[in-house]
């Protein structure tokens, strides 16, 4: 049987063996490496594939623990097999580096820099290279390079010429946290120190618009700011809704990040996740079909995502809406659950490298804490307090609905802020050596306040777009507004050094042991709540022996 999951997550989620299969092909894939032939993990998957379906042939011979074992087991063969067939062949010669070298790049994804220097970095694919580094062609780098072309030029999909030092980047010598995000992004290669000779193919017409579009929403959140203050506002407003944290200021920069809410200027499923509401209450006021306002929506919601840059994590939560508002376009049940399963095995079959970004790691996680314990959380919270319990629906005043809707939406983001804090707390102490327990006060505030800025800037881009300045200029306003309620909670919360600390494991097998622990938790909870509600305790009853004895604090 599938594993169970609560009502509100849509019922049961068979994709969760699939994607178990896939994550332990993935782990075996980047620890193993080709240790085992691609098509011998082929024949064994498939033969295993079909041992679990004869089983279902017959009763007599059908054990459920058998068959989900084989599925399991030949699902992680086979994904591993998939893993080693998609990355590129290894890198041979590597005592030739590191070494000067002139390549033709792919653009894949571009870094924001600042705009007074003549420099550009991101990732990008190795196209071409000369004859005695053949083998590096199709391989994954981070490039960072002088240029005198025009920065607008260089796009995601265009192709440059450069030379510069290349030099391999070794995941066992990683020097610095920027380091070991180029690893686990998929890098293997640095190219630096060195210059953009050339622009040997522009990039595609669509990537062009998306990137002038980019440009004007930037502009159309700036009208109105005429002064160090707002600019700086409408900066953040900006970094809000088109991720872009380069327009932050270091000042900026540093008070998000000690305060761990540096997530708000990632755009992810909280900024996809508004928008899809945004354009859902949009369209659902023009009364068309169900249908036909998610195939409107996500197509809306695709342009958004391309223009902010298709960067991964607005690609995952899209893939998320999309299998969302998927199952309304064939007419089926739409389940969160089913659509963030389904959206993980998309995510891992366009880019399995992704399984070992911290970004995947801590959306997933987060999201899954949400719909396994905090939906739970909120429903027995408000079973056990309901203001009006013993009155029926039918018969409260309308002061009563208001003042049960208060408690059910505060009850409600009490228990995502406590379960984000909760699962995420291994990986964010493993990805950015930071405990911020007074995140879950600050999430509990800014979450909300970033919400309405979000849609306050989308109201006002669209504005200007009708030619509605006036408005756009009062929405620009009350963005700026609520923005400023965050920076102030932000820098009072700040203050309070107690909520805020470094920390780092004893060890670093202790992060993935503690979120697989807690993962495992989320099923145990979905499944027993009703009838042992105690069981909300059980993930602290992993977490905490984990920080006591396993982590270093020191007073940030």
């Amino acid at each position: 049987m599938s594993p169970a999951t609560p009502s509100q997550s849509g019922g049961h989620a068979p994709l969760l063996w699939l994607v178990i299969a896939m994550v332990w092909g993935g782990v075996l894939a980047e620890k193993l490496g080709a240790a085992v032939n691609p098509l011998t993990l082929i024949l064994l998957g498939l033969v295993l594939a079909l041992a679990a379906l004869v089983l279902t042939r017959s009763e007599r011979s059908y054990s459920p623990a058998a068959w989900g074992f084989l599925l399991i087991v030949a699902g992680t063969l086979l994904t591993w097999a998939y893993v080693l067939v998609r990355q590129p062949a290894e890198i041979q010669d590597k005592p030739f580096l590191p070494r000067e070298a002139e390549l033709v790049l792919r653009i894949e994804r571009t870094f924001q820099t600042n705009p007074a220097r003549p420099h550009i970095s991101g990732f990008a694919t190795v196209r071409e290279a000369p004859a005695v580094l053949k083998s590096i062609e199709g391989q994954y780098l981070a490039y960072s390079l002088y240029t005198e072309l025009p920065r607008e030029d260089i796009l995601p999909g265009s192709l440059i010429r450069a030379r510069a030092r290349l030099d391999w980047l070794d995941p066992a010598k990683v020097e610095n946290d920027f380091e070991r995000y180029l690893v686990q992004s998929g890098a293997k290669l640095r190219f630096d120190r060195g210059d953009c000779l050339a622009l040997a193919q522009p990039a595609p017409a669509f990537r062009r618009w998306c990137s002038g579009a980019n440009l004007a929403i930037s502009e159309a959140l700036h009208t109105g700011a005429n002064t160090p203050q707002s600019d700086g506002l409408a900066d953040i407003a900006t970094a809000m809704l088109l991720g872009k944290k380069g327009e932050l200021s270091g000042t900026q920069k540093d008070a998000f990040i000690a305060s761990g809410t540096m997530h708000l200027f990632a755009v992810s499923g909280l900024h996809v996740g508004i928008i899809a509401l945004s354009l859902a209450i949009a369209l659902r006021l023009l009364r068309l079909p169900a249908g036909l306002t998610a195939l409107l929506g996500l197509a809306l919601l695709f342009f958004y995502v391309q223009i902010i840059g298709a960067t991964p994590s607005a690609v995952r939560a899209y893939l998320m809406v999309l299998c969302f508002w998927g199952a309304q376009v064939v007419k089926r049940k739409p389940a969160p659950l089913s659509a963030l399963l389904g959206s993980a095995v998309l995510v891992l079959l366009w880019e399995p490298r992704q399984l070992f970004s911290p970004g995947f790691q801590l959306s997933y996680t987060v999201v899954a804490a949400i719909l396994l314990y905090a939906v739970p959380l909120t429903e027995y919270i408000e079973s056990r307090t309901h203001l009006f319990r013993l009155i029926p629906e039918e018969n409260l005043s309308p002061r009563q609905r208001l003042l049960q809707k208060g408690q059910t939406w505060l009850i409600g983001s009490a228990a995502v802020s406590w379960a984000a804090f909760v699962f995420s707390t291994p990986l964010t102490i493993a990805y950015f050596k930071i405990f911020a327990p007074g995140a879950i006060l600050l999430n509990l505030v800014l979450v909300p306040l970033a919400m309405l800025a979000i849609v306050s800037s989308l109201v006002a881009v669209a504005s200007g777009l009708i030619g509605l300045s006036l408005l756009q200029l009062a929405y620009n306003y009350a963005g700026w507004m609520l923005i400023l309620l965050m920076w102030q909670a932000i820098v009072f919360l700040g203050q309070l050094s107690v909520l805020f600390w470094q920390a780092s494991f004893i060890a670093p097998w202790l992060a993935p042991v503690c979120t697989l622990l807690l993962l495992m938790c989320l099923l145990v909870v979905s499944t027993c709540w009703r009838r042992k509600p105690l069981i909300f305790f059980l993930p602290l009853a992993v977490l905490i022996p984990v920080l006591v004895m396993g982590v270093n604090f020191t007073q940030a």
